[in-house]
């Protein structure tokens, strides 16, 4: 009889602890199904997230689209134009002006010392018709070369000067009169129409000069 009854409570042992193996493996199987659906319901939240942003960049692009920044050109410089008021060249001054320190930039006067050819038929040739052989005489036109320049003239003012010289003593020529300018040494007035070409090269130099 008592061993019929201990068989009965290991039976019941055995069957609860089956009951409690299942009910646990069902637990399980729910918790694993229901992170699987979290998974997925994730995956599609950050798809549609995804979208949405992608959509919301296209409208904004479509709805206020990118300007255009506009170009800003180089900065440019004329031959006539002038910096804060000082002279960067004589292009724009006739010979005889008289021009003022404020107006120059005397750290480098040699800017305003120029060489420049002549072109027949030009505003230079034509003053030089009468003064000088329009074909320069026994010398070509294109050997000749019209010069302006500064100088101080007889009142210590500086003054614009001009003449027009055989190009192979051009730059000698201008080294004088810059010379001369950088001394402060006061020149006779320079003009084309009184200091053209005339005589040999070396009385011309010798004249202009003196």
């Amino acid at each position: 009889m008592k061993k019929n009854q201990s068989n009965i409570r290991a039976g019941l042992l055995i069957l609860l602890c089956i009951l409690l193996l299942a009910g646990a493996a069902a637990l399980l199987m729910r918790f694993l199904r229901l992170k699987n659906e979290t998974m997925e319901l994730d995956q599609q939240y950050q798809q549609e997230i995804e979208e949405n942003s992608t959509d919301i960049e296209q409208w904004e692009a479509e709805e206020t689209p990118q300007e255009e920044i506009p170009e800003t050109p180089a900065p440019t410089v004329t031959p006539s134009s002038e910096v804060q008021g000082i002279l960067i060249d004589l292009s724009d001054c006739s010979a005889g002006q008289i021009l003022t320190e404020q107006q120059l930039y005397l750290e480098n006067p040699g800017i305003y010392f120029t060489a420049q050819k002549i072109i027949r038929d030009d505003y230079v040739h034509q003053r030089m018709n009468g003064v000088v052989p329009r074909d320069g005489g026994s010398v070509e036109l294109e050997d000749l070369r019209y010069l302006k320049l500064l100088i101080y003239n007889q009142e210590g003012q500086i003054q614009v000067g001009e003449l027009v010289v055989n190009k192979a003593i051009s730059q000698k020529v201008l080294d004088g009169f810059l010379e001369k300018f950088q001394s402060n040494e006061k020149t006779t007035e320079l003009k084309l129409e009184e200091n053209c070409w005339t005589g040999t090269t070396e009385e011309t130099i010798q004249r202009i000069l003196e």
